[in-house]
């Protein structure tokens, strides 16, 4: 049997977007949110923006630690993946400010 993949990942690029205290205040942890691939993204092919339920963008899934790389991977592979909000702290420095567990889904 495969073993399901699952990361747990602090959202990178948070401070970048436009009202991000008030964009993380409007989510609860554990709150599904969703992973939207970006190949047409000029810095990284393997970009991953990561969505609140509402629409907005909260940032991405990390590059520089590799998350981005093998989930890009994944979901092109056609697997199915589940985030879900697991800390929430806009007092924290914002590459700290929210936290997410992805998990693929059988």
């Amino acid at each position: 049997m495969t073993e399901k993949l699952s990361m747990e990942f602090f959202v990178a690029g948070v401070k970048f977007r436009k009202g991000w205290k008030e964009n993380l205040e409007a989510l609860e942890e554990g709150q599904e949110l969703f992973l939207v691939p970006e190949p047409t993204n000029k810095f990284d092919k393997h970009a991953i923006k990561i969505m609140s339920p509402a629409g907005v963008m909260l940032g991405y899934v990390p590059a520089k630690t590799g998350e981005a790389l093998i989930l890009s991977q994944a979901i092109t592979s056609g697997k199915i993946f589940k985030a879900t909000a697991t800390e929430l702290a806009v007092d924290f420095e914002p590459w700290r400010a929210l936290q997410v567990l992805v998990e693929e889904e059988l």
